[in-house]
Order: structure tokens, then sequence, then C-alpha cells
């Protein structure tokens, strides 16, 4: 566990950028937290009015929880991760449930949804941390909530990702073919249904021979495949590769519907491409270990490249033991720990109560989290009370365990898995030697895992100590280069930037990237020569030098961030470009649909179709035999689709005709045209990257979208600042907007739009550092500014926008810093144009080095997450509003609106405050942004949150959902951001009480203390 430092994935994880999900994943987090927390706030709410004279509770908790699961469901198909996105999905429909059957909302229902939202979010984790679990792990939980949801099709292949289906295969060689007649048919019917009641291993082997036979009668290539993957099936049931569940025995039944539909003139050569994935997945977990026996078996995994596929056991739910929460709390408590060891170690005798608080905590952590270290708690809780007793006396053995201890409990819970058996003995190991040290022996030698351990938490240490330093460098240049790019006559600050390139030169050959060593060797070039010569600024800006610069500033601030994170990919994801100069990021990551999703809504499609078909035949004067007949084959379709409620009503309106009832057969019709197949939850997303033509549309319709949004927020910020001028929150809200705004349209190629609000982020940048309350002339400029960018977000929607220019904004901005006047917008504009001919008025060239297109900040401020669950006073100050942490990916339906109120919705609050994207509600088409309502509560709750420069709406409208600019850099680091300063570290002196975390109860100390 600890010791594989790996980047190595499987093919469910390819080696790929995590940067998406690392800028996600605690907004994911939340979400879950949040939408949790309503499904619970609802059960106690139903429960008060059970016993009371209350009516029915509204089920508004409900839409919100479900909305927020609607919205990450697609914050996880933006960075790529659509098996997970399926359980999401999965959570939805179990609670959209809940709202439209409020009394199937329990406690064990409640649980069930609780428990896959843990599992995801372990999973995720593990998927950060590059180990390789395959999705189908979570397929316990999957199921679940499936249920509750009352899915039809609830299959492990539905985790499961695999591209590579459509694949023909050649017939089987030396294999006498088999033709598809009704002796083979009835043949194949009496020993499925041996192998279906008695599990026959030489059931199993008959009828994989059987369907080698016909892959080698048939003709068209997509059914000779499926009948030698059915083979191959078919040989691992004999051998017992695959458990005989009900997925296998259900597969094995759907093969000879197959073969049913296969002799029908009008479906000879139709194949189910559901079953085939189905079938291809029982292949992948079936490991051959006799070539003999299972040679169609070898060609499948072989042809389909599965032969390095392992099995999961996917009846074992081995993720979501545990609430996530309480893993981020006992990271938070060991690192309190270390900290309050090491100052008592160092002298600090003042801290011997402290530690001793601080490690019952810990204690109560490993109590919950993985009760096989229980010795160990109680060794640690023994040793903090000893040295609370005599601190003076802490024996330096002592203090080297507790360290050692700690340290290794640290690296565990960082990468905690709980079932690792290297775990449980290692704790076991810590405990032993810490308990004879306590009792007076001396220390004995560390082990080589132990010594392995500390180089590692050394190397990391070492290596975030050198990123921090890179971004320091990043940002002074920075600094420097964008105070050149205003005022190119003043060069005194490249000097700084030359120094910093020199020393960032030689911190980054020693990490080995020699990409980025050529970019700032290229860059330090090209400042010199700035430095060196006259630099014309038109020239300059024609040729792309500053532009360049920025660029490369960019790149390079993106590679220093996923430093943090993958270390081995950030070597192998940037190329260096000798030609332009440039450094770029390779991010040509390609997002996929999960395969069985495509297949199933083709599938129900041609279901849904056929249902129709037959019902509209009906309608006139039909053959009976004719209609009967169609109906059968129409039941036999959706059982292969795992329809089985079109199928149960095709048959029942079969039955009825047959009998010549023509009642029942009325009534059965109208049943079939009223029964739907069970409808996909979004739109297959065909594959894109980022080349795709059609994507730089769906960029726009996404900056649209959350453009109408920011505005509504920024315009919402106003207001509260015009009746409280001092409210630092609501100025920061507004900054975060501009900056927003700035970077979404920067995105899609916005330059313009960009620029303009960049100017306005200045203006607001500049407020901030005076600390002062909020003036007039900054307020209306602002109010006007904002009004201005909803105005050109519309006309930028009905390509109307070549009349809006920047100049006006810089002009306006430019009159406020300098003194801090209000010069309206519209006269900036008239000043632009009336004074042609006249003496230009020097203004400031605002050209801003950030990256020119996603604008993404990794600067991630930690927090405390309780697990003692709120009150119902918190929960519903937390989820009053409908929560919108990702822009929808579907339209709604009706039934969604019932219920809501009529008004605009409210701001979202509590649980996703921090996010600058995307609330749920969003502008009619062609109405002014500024004309919206100002929202009932802001979104301003906590310090700023680490996705302020996030752009990651999802179109309603779109049928594709549209996949992050991967490769797109993030900003580059504001030394004097107001931003980056708001959140205060907690001071060294802090006590333990300073900790956001419930304190360790007396009954589980004495616990620790009795074993």
């Amino acid at each position: 566990m600890l010791d594989n430092l790996s980047d190595s994935a499987t093919p469910e994880h390819p080696v790929s950028d995590l940067g998406p999900l690392a800028w996600v994943f605690e907004e994911l987090r939340k979400s879950l937290e949040g939408s949790n927390k309503a499904i619970r706030r609802f059960i106690r709410e139903s429960e008060q009015a059970r016993h009371s004279d209350l009516e029915a509770v509204d089920p508004g908790s409900l839409r919100v929880a479900r909305q927020q699961l609607h919205q990450a469901v697609g914050a996880l198909e933006m960075v790529g991760l659509v098996a997970p996105a399926q359980v999401l999905r999965a959570m939805e429909a179990a609670v959209q449930k809940f709202v439209q059957r409020p009394l199937a909302c329990t406690d064990e229902a409640a649980g069930k949804v609780e428990r896959a939202s843990f599992a995801l979010i372990e999973y995720l984790e593990a998927v950060l941390n590059n180990k390789t679990i395959p999705p189908v792990s979570l397929f316990s939980q999957y199921r679940e909530v499936q249920e509750l949801a009352g899915a039809e099709r609830v299959h492990p292949a539905d985790l499961w990702v695999f591209e590579q289906r459509g694949i023909d295969m050649p017939a089987p060689p030396q294999v006498n073919p088999l033709s598809v007649d009704g002796k083979i048919r009835s043949l194949f019917d009496r020993v499925v249904l041996l192998l279906v009641k008695s599990q026959s291993p030489a059931a199993a082997g008959q009828l994989a021979r059987m369907c080698a036979g016909l892959s080698a009668g048939a003709d068209l290539p997509r059914v000779v495949t499926f009948w030698r993957v059915a083979a191959a099936f078919f040989e691992a049931v004999a051998q017992h590769l695959v458990t005989s569940d009900v997925y296998v025995k259900r597969a094995a039944s759907r093969i000879l519907l197959q073969l049913a539909g296969l002799m029908q003139e009008k479906t000879k050569g139709e194949v189910s491409e559901t079953l085939l994935h189905d079938l291809l997945f029982f292949c992948s977990q079936a490991r051959p270990n006799d070539a003999t026996n299972t040679p169609q078996l070898i060609a499948v995994r072989e042809a389909f490249g599965l032969t390095d596929a392992r099995p999961v056991d996917y009846h074992q739910a081995t993720l979501g033991q545990f609430d996530p929460a309480l893993l981020v709390q006992a990271r938070k408590r060991i690192n309190a720990g270390k900290e309050s060891w090491s100052l008592l170690a160092g002298g600090d005798l003042s801290r011997a109560r402290s530690v001793l608080d601080q490690y019952g905590l810990i204690g109560d952590s490993l109590l919950r989290l993985h009760p096989a270290s229980t010795g160990l708690a109680r060794a640690l809780v023994k040793a903090a009370e000893q040295v609370a007793r005599a601190p003076a006396n802490l024996r330096p053995e002592l203090s080297m365990e507790v360290a050692t201890t700690t340290l290794y409990l640290e690296a565990a819970f960082e990468d905690f898995e709980p079932n690792d058996p290297a775990l449980a003995e290692r704790t076991q190991v810590l405990a032993d030697r810490l308990e004879q040290v306590v009792a007076g022996a001396a220390a004995q030698p560390l082990e080589p895992w132990m010594e392995q351990l500390y180089r590692r938490v050394s190397d990391k240490q070492t290596l975030g100590s050198v990123v921090g330093e890179l971004k320091v460098a990043l940002g002074e240049a920075e600094k420097s280069l964008d105070q050149f790019f205003r005022a190119p006559q003043e060069k005194a600050g490249l000097h700084v930037a030359v120094n910093q390139f020199a020393q960032m030169r030689g911190v980054l050959s020693v990490l080995g990237l020699d990409q980025a060593v050529q970019t700032v060797t290229r860059m330090r070039a090209a400042v010199e020569q700035i430095l060196d010569t006259d630099v014309n600024e038109d020239q300059a800006r024609e040729a792309g030098t500053f532009q360049l610069l920025g660029d490369n500033l960019s790149a390079l601030s993106f590679l220093v961030d996923m430093l943090n994170y993958q270390p081995t990919l950030a070597k192998k994801l940037f190329t260096f470009d000798e030609a332009t100069g440039e450094l770029k990021p390779l991010m040509g990551r390609v997002v996929h649909e999960l395969p069985v999703a495509q297949a199933t809504h083709h599938e129900s499609r041609a279901v849904s179709d056929g249902v129709q078909e037959v019902v509209d035949k009906a309608q006139g004067e039909v053959d009976l035999a004719e209609l009967s007949e169609q109906l059968g084959n129409l039941a036999d379709r959706a059982s292969l689709a795992e329809q089985e409620g079109i199928a149960k009503a095709a048959r029942e309106a079969a039955k009825a005709v047959v009998g010549q009832d023509a009642a029942a057969g009325a009534q059965a019709l109208v049943g079939l045209a009223e029964t739907q197949p069970q409808k996909a939850e979004s739109s297959p997303v065909s594959s894109v990257t980022v080349d795709d033509t059609g994507e730089e549309d769906d960029l726009q319709d996404i900056f649209l979208e959350e453009g109408r949004e920011v505005v509504t927020n920024g315009l919402a910020a106003l207001d509260e600042l015009v009746n409280e001028p001092s409210d630092l929150e609501q100025l920061t809200t507004l900054r975060r907007a501009f900056h927003t705004l700035k970077g979404s349209s920067r995105m899609v190629g916005l330059s313009e739009f960009g620029e303009a609000a960049w100017a306005m982020e200045q203006v607001l940048n500049t407020a901030l550092a005076e600390q002062k309350p909020a003036d007039a002339a900054m307020l209306s400029l602002s109010r006007e500014a904002m009004e201005a960018f909803g105005r050109w977000v519309e006309d930028i929607a009905s390509k109307s926008d070549q009349v809006w220019s920047a100049q006006n904004f810089r002009n306006s901005a430019q009159a406020w810093r300098d003194s801090r006047a209000h010069l309206p917008l519209f006269d900036a504009e008239e000043l632009v144009i009336g004074e042609e001919g006249q003496e230009e008025v020097p203004t400031e060239v605002v050209i801003d080095s950030e990256p020119q297109e996603l604008t993404i900040s990794v600067d991630v401020a930690h927090e405390e997450v309780p697990i003692e669950r709120e009150s119902a006073e918190s929960d519903k100050s937390e989820t009053s509003g409908v929560i919108a942490d990702f822009d929808v990916t579907s339209p709604l339906g009706l039934d969604d609106l019932a219920g809501m109120p009529s008004h605009a919705p409210a701001e979202p609050v509590g649980l996703l405050d921090d996010i600058d994207f995307a609330e749920l509600g969003h502008s009619p088409e062609g109405s002014a942004p500024s004309a919206a309502p100002a929202q009932e509560e802001s979104d301003v709750d906590g310090p700023p949150s680490i996705f302020d420069d996030i752009s990651l709406d999802v179109d309603a409208e779109l049928p594709q959902a549209p996949e992050l600019r991967d490769s797109m850099p993030g900003p580059l680091f504001h030394p004097e951001d107001p931003d980056s300063v708001l959140v205060e570290e907690p001071s060294p002196e802090a006590g333990p009480a300073q900790e956001a975390v419930q304190p360790v109860q007396d009954e589980n100390l004495t616990r620790l203390d009795q074993g």
C-alpha cells in the first residue's frame, strides 16, 4: 500500500491528467454531503410530522438533494469519469423516486444512498492517488440505489468501461459449422434450462461447443463474433472461472432469446450489443488457467485486449465502509498530534496536556476507521498519559517511537486502505514496539519499511517545498512582466524576471523537467533582449512577443501545480516547441460515454419504436395471428434489452390477442402503449477530443450560461454593498465575479470581453487592497459594468457583439484608479470616439499574462469536516435554496417542476456557496441578466472557494456533455491577490481546543485504556 509509488494504471484508469478531478473533487464531496444532509433533514421533519397534527412534509429538501446529485453527474462526466457518473445518476434516480413517493424515503433507504456516496468519494480519492481500483467495485452500492429507483436493468457490466466492443472476430478454426434451425433451437433450450437449474459444467461445455459451431456456420461478421463470444462465456462457466450468479444465469437465458431472434426473418442479422457487452464483461472476469479447455475464451480475451484484465468480486462491498468525513477528520487529528508532539519533544513542556488530548482523538479515529488498530490506539494513549504525568522525564527513545508511529499513521491515512492486510500487521508491530518502550525497554532498530517510510515522507516534503519556491518565483516573474506590459517604457522591473527565470532553471533542472528548462531559458533570453533593445510596443504586440511570454508563464504555472499531485505525469504531459518557443501541454484526453449506456440507449430506442409500430398497426384492420407474432417478437427484443416492463406488457397483449378477447386485447394494447422503455438518463455522448470542430460552439454556450449567472451574482453582491459598503465578503464576491468573467471568456477565445473584465477586476483588487469601505463611485462603476457585461453576453448569444470594445471599460477603470472618480462607460465610449484626430491620451494597456483560455486555481485551502450531524436548523439554512454546484446536464421533466416556487430560484447557500459558477436558475432566452431579480440570499458564506476560477457549466440543452479543456493551463499566482490571503491559518500556539472536531468522549478514552 504505502510502498507503491508508481503511476501505473489499469485499463479502467488510463494514465491521464487528474487535474480536472483534483480541482472539482472537494466540491463534489461537499455536494454529496449536502445531499445526504437534505435527505436526513426530510426524514427528521417527516418523523416530527407523524407525531404531531402537522400536514405532510413538503419534499423540498428531497428536490434539493436530487438537484445536487443531478449537477454532480455533469461534473464527473466533464472530467471523463463516466462510470462513477453512472452511480451518481442512479442515486439521483433513487432520490427522484423519493420526491414522487415521500413515504419511500425511510432510514434504510436513505442509508443506501448515503453508503453509495461514501463509496463514490472513496473511489474518487483512490483515482486521485493512482490506485488501480476498477469502477466495478462500486457495483454493490450501485445495485442498492438502482433497486430503490426501480430500475429494470441492474448489471455489473453497467460500470465496466470497455471501448473495443466493435471488433469482429473470424469463425473458429477446425469447428463443424451448425445452422440455426428448429432442432438446434430445441436442443439449446433444453441445455440452457439444465444449466440454469443445476449449474451443470457439462451443460455449459455443451453450450460452448454449440455456440462455436453456430459461429462457424454464420455468414454475417457480427453474428460470427457474437457466437464466438458466447462460446467463450460458456467455457468460463464450465470451468468455474466465473461465479454462477443471477447475472450469469440471465445471460444464458438472453443468449437463448438472441438465438430465437436470429431465426426470425426480420431480425436475422441483429445482435444485441448490450448482451454482447455483458458477455465480454464475464470473459474479462474469467482468467483461463488451461488453454486446452478454454480455447475460445483465450481467443476472445486476446482479440478484445482483455489478457491483462483481472476479476473483481462485484458482490463484495469493499468501498463505502465508513463516512469519508471521518477520514478527513482523522488526517487533521494526526497532523495536529504530530505538531504537538514535536513541540513537546523540543522542550515545550506546556504541550503535555494538549498531547494527551490530541492522541486521545487519534485513538478515537483509529477505533472508528480501523478497529484492528485498537492495540495501537491503546498504546498511543498510554504513552501520552505517561508523558502528561511527567513531561520533564520524556525519554528520547519514547520521543522517537511516538514520532515514528505518528509518521506512519500520517502516511497510512493519506493513502488509506482499511482492507490491506499490511495495515493491520504494521499497526500491531508499532503497538508492540511502543508498549515495550513505554515499559522502559530500549528502542528497537528501525525495520526496512520504516526507513522507506521516512524517505517517502522526506521526498514528499522536499517536493512540496520546491513547488512552493517555484510558485513564488513564478509569481514574482509574472508581476514584473505584468508591470512591463502595462507600461513598456518602464523596463526596470524586468531584471526581477531575469533573476527569477535563472533561479527556476536550476530548480527545474534538478527535478529533471527538461521541457520546462528549455522554456525558462528561452523566456530569459527574450526578456534580456527586451532589456537590451528599444521595444516598439505595437510591433511587439503584433509579433506576439508579449502573448508568448504570457502563455509560457501560464503553462509553467500549470506544470508546477501538477507537480503537487502527479509529479511523474508532469514530466510527460508537456512539450517545448523549438520553432515557436512555446511550452504546450499535451492534453488530448478523450472523454467517452460508457459503452453499455450507449448500447442500452440505442436498443431502448429501437424497442420504443417497436412498441409504437405495433400499437399503430393495431388501430386498423390487422390479422390477429400476425399481430400476436409481432407482439411475441417485441417481447423477446425487450427481454434482450432487459426492458422487462415492456416484455411483460407485450406478452400479456399477445395472450389476449390469441384468446380473441377483444376487451382484454384492447386493455393490453393500452397498457403496452403506456409502457415506455427505461429512459436513458442522458443521451449518449460520442467521443470528443480537444480538436473537435464543434467544441468551440459548445464552450461558448457554456460561457453564455455561466456569464448570465455570474452577472446575477455580481448584481446581488452590489445590492448588499449599497447597504453595507464595508462588507469584505461581498467585495470579494464581486471581485470573483469579474475574475470569473475574465477567465471564462478567454477560455472560449473572447479576448475583448476578457480584457474588459480584467480592467474591472483590477478596480476591485485595488479596492480590496485599500481595506476601506467601497465608495459610491466604485459601486456605480461596478454596477454599470456588470449590467453592461449582461448586455454583452446577450449580444454574443445573438451574434451581434461586434460593437463592443474593452477600451471604454479600461478608460473608466483607469479613471477610478487615478482619481476615484466615476467616468460612466457611455461617456468613456464617447471619449474614445469623439477624440479621434486629437492627440491620443495615453491609457493603460492591460495585457494579463494569465492563461488565455481556462483559468483554474489549485491553491487548496483545506477545511475541517465535522462528523457529527448538524442540527435541523443548520441543515435548513444550508439547504434553503436550490443548490446548484454544477450546471444541469439534461432538461428536467415536468414532474421536477411540481411544487417548485414560481419566483426566481434563490442563490445557493451553505453547501457549495464558495463556487462561482452556475446556479440552477437560467435566464430566459433573450432576457437581459441585469433585469434578473435580486437573489434572496447571497453565496458568500465562508472563505473564498478554491473553485473561483473553474468554469464547469454543462449546457442543459446540449445532447453531449462537453469535456474540460485539459490543455488549457491554470492562472498564475498573484501574491497581492486578496483572495489568496483571506483564509487565516491557525496559529502554532493554538491548543487542542482550536481543532474543529468534536472532542473524544470519556467513554472512548476508557475503552482505549481497558482495551
